[in-house]
């Protein structure tokens, strides 16, 4: 049990952590949608010189296609006509192209921030759970990224997604593909499941964990006594924050200003929007609260 004492204490070394997580889920999904376009945004940039409008909130464009971003770049500014892999099959066709550069910079971009994280929980002793929960849901949100980016190529698939253009655009075997990525996988993904056990951020007793170096794992009645909600109202500010930014720049396009290529009239743009609404109101009004139940530890 010694095992599921340490992953629990590195994931939910307090009761709180399971609403907190809930409450930052929206906010953390922007600010990773954030980064990832904000890469193809620079290799873009690098590759052109062309500065496209980045628009990294949810939303279905003129195929129906559901997107979690995307980067636009002016459809009067094609660069080039070069043949191009275009389907899976292998059919190569000539077509017109924008310049966007390496299409998998967001994936390279998770596996430093997913390397970088696992530095800091492995080596570094930092036993305060308010400093600790926004790099935990950030490893988290890197990992969710980089899997859903590449799960279709892991299993043989090809949707035409990042990293299935690596493939399409960069004529790779596709067997050569399929086995760099579940390295990638075995490496960076799924080892956290052996060197959690010898991280710090799994071994330390984190403070008002609900357990102790000594404790049993089960001891569950812990949690009821050390779970301190309000101590976490900085973080709701930093969430609530992160949506109302995303609903701002939403906002442009809903009011007919952004790119007419990314549709508001559909539930996977309206359904998010609305979800940023009610989570920065939530986050704002705990923000808000904590000041009356004044409990909050100082960091």
């Amino acid at each position: 049990m010694e095992y599921l004492r340490r992953f629990f204490n590195f994931w939910f070394p307090n009761a709180v952590w399971i609403a907190w997580f809930v409450l930052a889920l929206m906010g953390i999904y922007f600010f990773q949608t954030l980064i990832h376009e904000g890469s193809h945004n620079f290799t873009t940039i690098a590759a052109s010189g062309d500065s496209p409008v980045m628009a990294p909130f949810p939303h279905k464009n003129r195929n129906d296609d559901f997107l979690n971003g995307v980067n636009l770049t002016s459809e009067k500014d094609k660069t080039s006509i070069r043949e191009d892999v275009s389907k899976c099959d292998g059919t190569i066709i000539k077509k017109q192209l924008h310049l966007k550069g390496f299409p998998g910079t967001p994936q390279i971009v998770d596996l430093f921030i997913i390397t970088g994280l696992f530095f800091l929980f492995f080596f570094s002793s930092v036993k305060n759970p308010i400093l600790r929960f926004p790099f935990i849901v950030w490893y988290l949100a890197a990992v969710f990224d980089f899997v859903y980016n590449t799960g279709t190529v892991a299993f043989g698939g090809c949707s035409g997604n990042d990293w299935s253009d690596v493939f399409l655009r960069g004529y790779l075997d596709r067997g050569v593909l399929i086995g760099l990525t579940w390295m990638f996988w075995i490496i960076f993904i799924l080892s956290h499941f052996v060197w959690i056990y010898w991280a710090r951020w799994g071994e330390e007793r984190v403070d008002g964990s609900a357990f102790t170096a000594t404790d049993k794992f089960g001891d569950w009645d812990k949690y009821k006594d050390r779970s301190r909600f309000w101590d976490f109202r900085w973080l709701a500010l930093t969430f609530g924050l992160l949506s109302f930014i995303c609903f701002i720049w939403a906002s442009a396009w809903l009011a007919g200003e952004g790119d007419p290529r990314v549709r508001t009239d559909t539930g996977a743009f309206l359904g998010f929007y609305v979800l940023h609404i009610i989570l920065a109101i939530i986050c704002f009004t705990i923000f808000g609260l904590s000041f009356y139940f004044k409990k909050a530890s100082k960091i």
